[in-house]
């Protein structure tokens, strides 16, 4: 009789005590927070638009920005300002607050 997953195998162990194990790291590496630091501080213009629930659960809404410094950085943003800007219009993140629009 198999008892599957509970059968005793070699050494007397049941067959699920010989399975592989996975370590995963504990370094916050599993995913990337697009939420932007309380510390940052910078100005740019938005190229993009875009909302997912990435979590699958919840719905988070994210603005492609062109940084004043020529990088181009994926934050992701309260409902409020994601429905007041548009793609064109200037957003401005100072330390300690969130992004507005300018």
């Amino acid at each position: 009789m198999d008892t599957g997953i509970n059968q005793v195998v070699d050494g007397g162990l049941p067959a699920w005590s010989s399975c592989a194990v996975v370590v995963v790291s504990q370094t916050g590496d599993m995913f990337t927070s697009r939420q932007p630091a309380p510390d940052e501080a910078w100005e740019g213009v938005v190229l993009d638009k875009s909302r997912g629930m990435t979590d699958g659960s919840n719905m988070y809404r994210y603005l492609t920005v062109r940084l004043s410094t020529s990088e181009t950085k994926k934050i992701r943003v309260d409902r409020g300002l994601w429905d007041s800007v548009a793609e064109g219009d200037g957003i401005v993140k100072q330390a300690g607050s969130n992004p507005v629009k300018k």
